[in-house]
């Protein structure tokens, strides 16, 4: 179901969508982590906590979670630079994944 979802949600093919995507498997993921934290399993039978304390989530290693969650803040915000501010942003054009060129009017 979950694949089906996915698929929907790209069936366009626009970055944005596949950006859209990566930021739902964030999100979830990140649920998922704050429930591991208050030792609610999802998953697993039996409360796992074999980094002292640390959620994994879906990952495994409490690091991959970290460095995933933080390599898709820089796209969160440019993304929403562009579509909150529309031309009140110039400069948030440069970094988001827009087709159009940066310029400055």
């Amino acid at each position: 179901m979950s694949l089906a979802w996915a698929a929907r949600l790209c069936r366009r093919g626009r970055v944005t969508d596949f950006l859209h995507l990566a930021f739902a498997a964030g999100f979830l993921a990140s649920l998922y982590g704050v429930a591991q934290y208050f030792n609610k399993e999802i998953v697993w039978p039996v409360v796992l906590n074999p980094y002292g304390g640390r959620a994994v989530s879906t990952f495994g290693n409490p690091n991959f979670l970290s460095t995933y969650n933080a390599a898709l803040m820089p796209s969160a915000l440019a993304l929403f630079l562009v579509e909150k501010g529309g031309g009140a942003w110039p400069t948030a054009r440069c970094f988001s994944c827009s087709r159009r060129p940066c310029s400055r009017r």
